[in-house]
């Protein structure tokens, strides 16, 4: 009789886009809408990437971005 195969298991990954995420709050809420050049884009999404949750919610990245225009990213230098 064969013997049956062990299943194979892969670790689950998800990459999440922070800049993408950043530019469509830019593009949809009139409140970001001027002074977002690539450089700002690039801090706010290491802002992000380091205080955020890992979720992409877009309510969730709002107030991430209201946190970073009022604390303009604790001037961390990424």
């Amino acid at each position: 009789m064969p013997t049956k195969k062990k299943p194979s298991f892969e670790d689950v990954t998800i990459e999440l886009n922070y800049s993408q995420a950043i530019r469509d709050q830019i593009k949809y809420n009139r409140n970001y809408d001027n002074g977002w050049d690539e450089q700002r884009i690039f801090h706010a999404a290491q802002f992000c990437k380091v205080f955020h949750n890992k979720t992409l919610n877009p309510y969730v990245v709002q107030k991430f971005l209201d946190e970073f225009k009022e604390t303009v990213g604790f001037d961390i230098d990424y």
